[in-house]
């Protein structure tokens, strides 16, 4: 008896695949100078990602982890992070100073998760502890960013 395997699929279905809408697990960094920022790039990369729907498993603003402590807390963003499929960071100068935005990068490269970082729109410094360690860096443009996302997004 053979085995239960299915043909291999046509370039015509390849491109098909490619092109229906997906769901899409991001854990898009809290550590933003300001929350607007965070905010305007969701609202940026939404309309360039043709998805049925866009998982943020960063904890939000408004809604905040509740840890005991720096452990707890690591341990609350690494059950997120393994949720997702893609980390987004942002690659201001900021970063490099952040401990939260270390131990994210730490815990997302354990996880093997891809990390796209962002050039923060009018920034003239950046991060390189952030793009060191992203697997790819973009501009600051919902297209840019989306098509980073989607490369990366299994």
């Amino acid at each position: 008896m053979l085995p239960n395997t299915s043909p291999p699929s046509s370039p015509f279905q390849q491109f098909l695949n490619a092109n229906q809408p997906k769901d899409y697990h991001l854990f898009i960094s809290h550590s933003w100078n300001y929350g607007s920022d965070r905010d305007n790039l969701i609202d940026m990369i939404i309309p360039h990602l043709n998805a049925k729907q866009v998982w943020d498993y960063a904890a939000p603003k408004d809604h905040p982890i509740h840890a005991l402590g720096d452990r707890e807390l690591a341990a609350a963003i690494n059950e997120r992070l393994k949720q997702s499929r893609v980390f987004v960071v942002p690659a201001g100068v900021y970063a490099t100073f952040s401990k939260w935005i270390k131990i994210e990068l730490a815990l997302a490269k354990q996880l093997g998760l891809p990390v796209v970082a962002i050039r923060l729109h009018g920034a003239e410094r950046t991060s390189q502890l952030v793009v060191n360690n992203a697997n790819e860096y973009v501009n600051w443009s919902g297209k840019s960013v989306a098509d980073a996302i989607k490369k990366w997004h299994p």
